[in-house]
């Protein structure tokens, strides 16, 4: 699996510095001798792998088969549900969750840029003084101030999913549709049961669940 077509010989000048020649020794041993560099002493000659590094997927809950998949190059969502046996019977298609390595990333990325913009702004606010105002004026102020530090900090402590919105349905239903998308390193699927419980919330005596009854 070794990568002829790109050997790298690294080089120490006299000034310690190193330079990098990079040669194809395919060319070189068909007898280019522009590619065959004399090699001097103390050279290091690298030769990489064409090998790449595998890819995974893990479907997790009602598949057939759940568990950590390795994935080829370009293979899609309803190849690896195929292969995980498909849903089973108790699989509530509308409830699965989706998520993606790269978006969680980025992700993470904006909300701590969010969090950064916010602190700057929340302490230029408090750094900012009104002359004459009032002792209690300045302590709701204060306390406004601390409210919002306490919010950015709970937010900041917050860890995205990398969630993607999916139309999901039978493998063989998916295939040769927009939906049957392209998997990627770290993707991650998982498929619920589905609920038979209601949530009441809000102005009644005891905030529960209860068993939902058809009609």
């Amino acid at each position: 699996e070794s990568y002829t077509d790109s050997v790298e010989i690294a080089r120490r000048r006299p000034d310690y510095t190193v330079e990098v020649h990079s040669d194809n020794h395919k060319k070189a041993w068909s007898g280019d001798l522009g590619q065959d560099l004399l090699l001097k002493a103390n050279d290091e000659v690298t030769v990489r792998t064409e090998m790449r590094a595998t890819r995974m997927v893990m479907l997790t809950g009602q598949v057939m088969r759940p568990g950590t998949y390795m994935i080829g190059e370009g293979e899609r969502l309803s190849s690896v549900l195929e292969r995980a046996g498909g849903f089973s019977s108790r699989a509530y298609l509308k409830g699965s969750i989706f998520t993606r390595a790269s978006l969680r990333k980025v992700e993470q990325e904006q909300l701590n840029s969010f969090v950064k913009v916010q602190e700057q702004r929340i302490l230029a606010e408090a750094s900012t003084t009104v002359v004459g105002s009032e002792k209690e004026d300045a302590a709701i102020g204060g306390a406004v101030v601390q409210a919002r530090r306490d919010f950015l900090k709970a937010l900041a402590s917050r860890v995205a999913l990398g969630r993607m919105v999916i139309k999901l349905s039978a493998p063989e239903a998916m295939k040769n549709t927009t939906e049957d998308i392209v998997l990627g390193d770290g993707d991650s699927l998982e498929v619920p049961e589905p609920v038979d419980s209601v949530l009441v919330l809000g102005s009644v005596r005891n905030s529960t669940s209860v068993l939902h009854a058809p009609g």
